[in-house]
């Protein structure tokens, strides 16, 4: 097997247990990749090895590594904002919306992986939950996303009808080439498509929208990791080094990201094409340079929220001392607040449980702290604040709740006096995620008279809790 391909059944094997919703045994990856158990074993072992892969302890297999979650951080990174934008503002119509990438360069596999979504506000609405593989081979997505994008006119908009009674819309979304980089779409069940023009308007903004900011993207910070100190010049290392760099400086051709990373051109230009080939990265001779797909920066969007729920089961504690407070942890999904995890107060006063229930941002406990990266006009135009209660301390103007944002930014943390409900105040401090976005908010709760005795405390607790969180996130959390 030349090192070429050898590379490419490696990167194969790491997309695979990547995109897989459980670990993955060595028997499972050989039969999904067409590889031989014995080369499966060895090329699991070697991702492993170089921290790509973790081997899990309590069940046989493997699951994605802190090292490859850290590279996918970085890839988001690029464009988390504007899928927050966007996908918040289309979620506002009602039904689900979602970002969708090839699982293969282009639509040649006919298999599309929803990287980010927001669920409709309905009883009965479309599945497009995060990491929900798509097979489709002639419908809206293998057309919209296997056809050149037109730069001219009107943005198309592709629609198909799946067997299971979902009507599927899709804008497609152009990257530097002239196919498209991904798939916007809002999935509608066929009983209730009956507005398809404001469905298609409501597409066709945000779909130029999120285009214009995946183009814009920001440049990724260096991986906290240290990337830098390599592990070798094996053609894996270097192929991690590449990756690394292309995230960090986006489009730049394979000379100065061979320079950067010490390997020769021709190496390099190997090695890149590997990456090409697997779906991770797009380049010549499309464009002048490199850039990482929403495949790769999927591998962490997709798996932000259920790492993020797993560490906060671990770390989400309140002391005893502080008094009969219950803690939250809350996370922005489309333009709502949804609790993922929870550690409930028993006594006299007991708390609800929020586990899994949406909540309007206005009166959220922690939305201060979840819109807090996001820019003041963002908040106004898409994360519309209506006071929904007659709470003694809910602002009743986007300038009042903006001050209390304000407050966050500065100190860190924010208390946040009876928005919702009378006599309940909270304490709320943001976790940050690897693509430099606030991927939740820690919200510690509980009757007002005691949490203003005891406000200073709680808010050093609140952000102690959300750093170990934050800490939390870059390993594995059987690691």
């Amino acid at each position: 097997m030349s090192a070429h391909r050898r590379l490419t059944s490696v990167l194969t094997v790491l997309a695979y247990v990547a995109e897989s919703d459980s670990p993955r045994s060595v028997s499972d990856i050989a039969r999904s990749t067409g590889l031989t158990t014995s080369t499966s074993s060895r090329i699991a072992a070697e991702l492993a090895d170089h921290g790509l892969l973790t081997r899990c302890g309590r069940s046989p297999g493997y699951d994605l590594g802190d090292r490859a979650f850290a590279l996918a951080g970085a890839a988001a990174r690029h464009y988390y904002p504007g899928l927050q934008v966007s996908i918040g503002r289309l979620s506002m119509l009602g039904e689900t919306a979602c970002v969708v990438a090839p699982l293969a360069p282009g639509s040649a596999s006919g298999r599309f992986r929803v990287i980010f979504s927001a669920p409709g506000a309905w009883t009965l609405t479309a599945a497009a939950e995060p990491g929900l593989t798509l097979a489709d081979s002639s419908g809206a997505l293998a057309r919209g996303l296997g056809t050149p994008v037109d730069l001219g006119g009107t943005r198309r908009v592709y629609r198909g009808r799946t067997p299971g009674g979902v009507v599927d819309r899709l804008v497609p979304i152009r990257g530097d080439g002239p196919m498209p980089f991904a798939g916007m779409m809002i999935r509608v069940p066929e009983f209730r498509d009956n507005d398809g023009a404001m469905l298609d308007a409501g597409l066709r903004i945000q779909g130029a929208y999120l285009e214009q900011a995946i183009l814009d993207g920001d440049p990724a910070r260096p991986n906290s990791r240290g990337e830098e100190s390599a592990r070798g010049d094996t053609a894996l290392e270097l192929c991690v080094r590449l990756l690394h760099e292309v995230v960090r400086d986006p489009r730049s051709p394979v000379r100065v990201l061979a320079e950067r990373t010490g390997c020769r051109v021709e190496r390099a230009r190997r090695i890149l094409e590997s990456a090409t080939a697997v779906g991770l990265v797009e380049g010549p001779p499309a464009l002048a340079g490199y850039r990482a797909t929403l495949r790769l920066g999927g591998w962490y969007t997709v798996r932000i929220r259920p790492r993020l729920t797993a560490v906060a089961n671990r770390e989400l504690r309140v002391p005893a001392a502080l008094g009969p407070i219950s803690a939250y942890l809350t996370a922005l999904v489309g333009a709502r607040s949804v609790t993922l995890a929870e550690v409930l107060s028993r006594g006299e006063l007991a708390t609800t449980s929020w586990l899994g229930r949406p909540f309007p941002l206005s009166g959220s406990a922690g939305a201060p702290a979840l819109i807090s990266g996001v820019s003041d006009d963002i908040v106004e135009e898409v994360f519309v604040y209506t006071p929904r209660s007659k709470a003694r301390g809910m602002p009743r103007t986007v300038a009042g709740f903006l001050a209390v944002v304000d407050e966050l930014r500065a100190e860190g943390s924010v208390v946040v006096r009876e928005h919702g409900e009378n006599g309940i105040t909270s304490v709320s401090a943001p976790v940050w995620g690897l693509a430099g976005e606030v991927a939740g908010a820690v919200c510690l709760v509980g009757p007002t008279r005691d949490i203003e005795a005891r406000a200073d405390r709680l808010r050093a607790e609140a952000t102690a809790v959300a750093a170990r969180i934050t800490r939390g996130l870059t390993s594995s959390p059987e690691g």
